[in-house]
């Protein structure tokens, strides 16, 4: 989980495309994979706009996410789409552990 994707040769990754052999994706990024958004990796800067639950928004380079012409970071999807609070610690740590929370979150 040091990264949020890592794709070979830098292409984006679309909804409904299984990765390359080769790449690897965080927790996050496999949220917001599967939840229809186009990743790209962070070989490619690009400024993005993240959006926290609580409305608040900042300027940031990151890998990101795209969906519908609007860029954000794969933590900032993933945290809408889990609805997680401001300050959690789930991309942070290992693997194991975000799994771990993942399956409490979902009930699985």
């Amino acid at each position: 989980m040091s990264d949020w994707c890592r794709l070979p040769g830098g292409t984006p990754l679309p909804p409904r495309v299984a990765p390359l052999s080769g790449s690897t994706l965080c927790a996050a990024a496999w949220v917001a994979h599967l939840t229809g958004w186009t990743l790209v990796d962070a070989d490619d800067l690009v400024q993005v706009t993240v959006r926290l639950p609580g409305g608040t928004e900042y300027q940031r380079y990151y890998s990101y996410a795209h969906r519908n012409g609007e860029r954000r970071t794969i933590a900032s999807v993933a945290d809408v789409t889990l609805g997680l609070e401001p300050d959690h610690d789930l991309w942070i740590g290992s693997a194991d552990t975000a799994l771990w929370r993942l399956r409490q979150i979902t009930g699985h």
